[in-house]
């Protein structure tokens, strides 16, 4: 047995073509993955992007819903102070509102809680010829909650994480029987701010 592997051997010497036969040079190994590398780059790019247009779109869904909820909040609550007691004036004042008579245009800045638990409007009425002071309001989400999950504006409740959105609420009163409503939601992407704005108008149609 060790007298055949040893002509083998001896043979294999003479004829290096047959010592080639058994595997890869480095050389051809490293063209082999350099051709992998060319094929599966591409792939991984279009999921790369694929993954952060998905992200995208849900933070972008998620704006738009922030923004309809709270424009929807100040609509409904516009009806309920309308249509029952038609106390339009309350409704105006409550958001900060003060109507100045004379056709007099007056501007507010709102931190608006919509949570189902604890609604709370508070908002500052915005000096003529001034930006608002009142920065956004950072949103929290609370999962645990018996409705669900919903978004606040309070850091103080218990299972309530911060979010990357903020939302801003600006209102302004025309002439006493119409309020513009701009909401402004904001967020990182981890490259570049993001920003979606939402305008709506208000009558007091029970007049």
């Amino acid at each position: 047995m060790l007298n055949i592997n040893y002509k083998i051997l001896k043979n294999n010497k003479k004829n290096p073509q047959i010592l080639r036969q058994g595997g890869f040079t480095l050389l051809e190994t490293l063209i082999a993955l350099l051709l992998l590398v060319m094929v599966l780059n591409p792939a991984f790019t279009l999921l790369s992007n694929s993954l952060l247009g998905s992200k995208y779109a849900k933070n972008q869904m998620t704006a738009d819903y922030l923004l309809q909820e709270v424009v929807d909040f100040i609509r409904n609550d516009r009806d309920s102070f309308t249509q029952n007691n038609k106390d339009w004036d309350g409704f105006v004042k409550k958001y900060g509102l003060v109507d100045g008579g004379m056709g007099k245009t007056i501007k507010s800045a709102c931190v608006i809680e919509t949570s189902p638990l604890n609604n709370v409007v508070d908002c500052q009425t915005i000096p003529d010829n001034s930006e608002s002071s009142v920065p956004p309001a950072t949103l929290y989400y609370d999962k645990s909650s018996v409705y669900g999950g919903y978004y606040t504006t309070k850091s103080n409740i218990a299972n309530a994480t911060p979010t990357i959105f903020k939302r801003e609420v600006l209102m302004t009163l025309l002439e006493g029987d119409e309020v513009d409503i701009s909401v402004t939601v904001t967020w990182s992407d981890g490259f570049s701010e993001k920003k979606r704005t939402l305008y709506s108008s208000l009558l007091n149609w029970q007049q």
